[in-house]
Order: structure tokens, then sequence, then C-alpha cells
């Protein structure tokens, strides 16, 4: 059986400034709170709506996230309570563009809250025995304290938390794994590629991804990585491939910390390393040196590379890899 193996061009990317701390922003809003916890318990407060949420509120300029919280626990419960940070995650604002980071804190023992204006009760409720209505959010939130890996996957995949999250030893990310229809693949290659939706967002093509190594960069002389390249350029694997948007994604666990920190300083993105099946087809257009290559699926998807640019950002920005913190 012959195979086709189809690498994507890179080109610079075009960089951006890197935000020290995701709070000082003014393309979105941003919000932050605290979850207190103690004795299997979480600390619930009771808006004038009728609601259960958290401590928590907007953040203000030059605030990192963290003291939005802090002073958000001041306002609304009368003191920012000591104890040990267990936890923190982002889940996407739901009436405007923005998030909100929640800190799970774990104090000794439970203490009476000092209730601003903007609440009217309070309680220290166990997990199976929350109040209604919870405010929007608050379940994912909540979530969090007994969340799997497979959970954190699902709620990226699903935009309930956001993309990274720190997960114990590793930081996942949303990558996008290929896109489909046409694209162009320049310089020497000079080549039109199409890749049919129908043939790649399946079921089979998502089972053969899972397990993917993440690699920095393709081979420069293979198609497919060796165990040289393995052992020196694999950061990561695929965990959870899921359909975006008429793309093929997935939540990739990336195991080197430095590599996690580099792709929320400046834009990156992804470059699939596969072998196609035996009915791509490759035809010249014209008299020229360009061509056009109808895709298979993928026959053996080797590896995820993070590039500078893809061809599926289409000479756009890089794409690839969703970073909120860094948005």
């Amino acid at each position: 059986m012959s195979h086709h193996y189809h690498k994507a061009r890179e080109r610079p990317r075009n960089k951006r400034p890197f935000l020290k701390d995701p709070s000082i922003s003014s393309r979105n809003q941003l919000s932050a709170g605290i979850v207190y916890t103690t004795e299997g318990r979480v600390l619930l407060l009771k808006r004038h709506d009728g609601s259960w949420g958290i401590v928590g509120g907007k953040n203000h300029p030059n605030e990192t996230l963290f003291q939005t919280a802090l002073r958000e626990a001041h306002e609304e419960v009368g003191h920012a309570h000591l104890g040990t940070v267990l936890w923190s995650v982002e889940i996407p604002l739901s009436r405007e563009k923005g998030r909100f980071c929640a800190y799970a804190v774990k104090v000794h023992t439970p203490f009476m809250p000092r209730l601003n204006h903007e609440h009217r009760d309070f309680g220290w409720f166990k997990a199976d025995a929350l109040p209604s209505p919870l405010s929007p959010g608050v379940a994912d939130i909540l979530e969090r304290f007994t969340a799997n890996m497979g959970t954190m996957c699902r709620k990226i995949a699903e935009r309930k938390y956001t993309s990274p999250e720190r997960f114990y030893n590793v930081t996942l990310f949303a990558m996008r794994i290929s896109g489909t229809g046409w694209a162009y693949r320049g310089d020497k290659r000079q080549e039109y590629t199409y890749r049919n939706r129908d043939i790649w967002l399946t079921p089979r093509v998502m089972e053969a991804c899972q397990g993917m190594p993440v690699t920095l960069d393709h081979p420069p002389t293979s198609p497919v990585i060796d165990s040289h390249f393995y052992r020196h350029r694999v950061v990561g694997s695929v965990v959870y491939p899921y359909i975006k948007n008429k793309e093929l994604w997935a939540i990739v666990r990336i195991q080197d910390d430095h590599m996690a920190d580099a792709l929320m300083k400046a834009s990156w993105s992804t470059s699939p390393g596969v072998l196609t099946g035996k009915n791509s087809v490759s035809m010249p257009l014209g008299h020229g040196t360009k061509s056009l290559i109808l895709e298979d699926e993928p026959f053996h998807p080797d590896h995820l590379a993070i590039v500078s640019a893809g061809v599926w950002d289409k000479y756009g920005p890089p794409s690839g890899i969703d970073t909120s913190h860094s948005s």
C-alpha cells in the first residue's frame, strides 16, 4: 500500500507582546473570585435575585486576578481569609466576552461572613446538598473539585473551561489537529490540498489520533518521527480529539513546563504529520509547477507538530492553539 505524506509549510509567526499577568488586558472583561472550602463543604452566597454563587467580581486596572479575588473577599465576606490554594480554573463569561477565574481556597474551619449589600444569605454546603438555583457557571466551578483528566478535557472542549488549564503536573491546551476543505502550501511545494470533512471528521479518525505525540517542530528529513526525535522533541500527547467548527481539534497534555510557558508567551500554531491512505490523488494544474492533492483519510497520524505557523492558518495569524490566557 502506498501512502502520501503532507507536511504543512511553516511561515514566520506574527509575534504579539506577552501579557505577564493575564488580567492586564483591554480586550476582554476579566473577573475573579474565591470558592472557600473546609470539612467537605463550600461557602455559597445568596444574591438578591435568589441565586447562589461564590465570592467574585470584576478585575480592576493593574490588578492580578488573584488580587481581584482577595479584594472581592474583603468586600463581600468582610475579610480575605487565609488558607491553602488548591487549584484555579477559568470559565468563559456567559453574558459578555471575557472569563472568570475561580480560586479554591481551603480554610481550617468554617467562618461567619460579614455580608455586604450584594448578598442576603450564606451557607456552607456539601456537594450532595447544594442549594438551587446556582448562578451561571458555579456548577462547573464546583465540579472542578472532583474532576479527573477526562472531565477536564471534556469541559475545555465544550468551552466550559478555558484553554489552557493546569491539572496536577500537566497543562491542558486545545490544539487543532487539522482543518478541512481547501488549503495552499506555497514556496517549493506550490500545491493545493483538499481534505474532505466527511472523511477526516469521523470517530474512526479521532480514535486513531488518540495518544498521538506532540512535538516541537517536524523531523527535518522524515515524514515520521524516529526514537531519537521522540526522546528529544516530544513535549506532550493528544488526549481528547473532538470536532470544532468543521476542523479536527484535540485537548493536548503538555508535560514540559517550559514548553507550556512558551505557548502562553507568544502566538504559535500546529501542523499534523500524517500518512494518508492509498486513495489520495495528486495531479498537476496546467503547465505550471502547481499541483492539486485530494487527500484520503489519515492512515497513520504520526505526530502533531508545534510550529510558528501552519498551513491551516491559511496565511492568517497563527490560530492552531487556543490560549485564552494570552488573548
